[in-house]
């Protein structure tokens, strides 16, 4: 607790957060150093929390929580290839089902790619 202070952010903490998987707490600790609301902060810092809750959202999923049960059942809608949903978002979509029908391919990217996220760039 000592390193989350207001005074100063720091990206070996969210780094940290990131690598144990702890989404809600990163995104709560990016949270504090922004302006309320989604559409505070630099297009960066909404960037970086777009991803982090999209990353929360994910492993909520492949965890197989209420809260992920409740957003997987959310992308049933785009299974029936309607034609009123644009061809990007249907693509998405599509993307997102596929992992979630690979969850065990998806654990382990998802265990590569937090990882390397927090290792330092040398």
């Amino acid at each position: 607790m000592a390193r989350e202070t207001d005074a100063a952010f720091s990206a070996a903490h969210l780094g940290t957060l990131v690598a144990r998987g702890q989404w809600r707490d990163a995104i709560g600790y990016l949270s504090r150093f922004l302006p309320p609301g989604d559409d505070g902060g630099s297009a960066e810092a909404r960037v970086l929390r777009q991803f982090l809750a999209v990353h929360a959202d994910l492993a909520d999923i492949l965890a197989g929580t209420e809260r992920g049960d409740a957003l997987a059942a959310d992308f049933r809608e785009y299974r029936s290839h309607d034609r009123t949903v644009s061809r990007g978002s249907l693509r998405i979509c599509c993307i997102v089902l596929a992992a979630l029908h690979d969850k065990q391919h998806l654990r382990c990217v998802y265990a590569a790619v937090s990882h390397s996220i927090s290792s330092p760039v040398i």
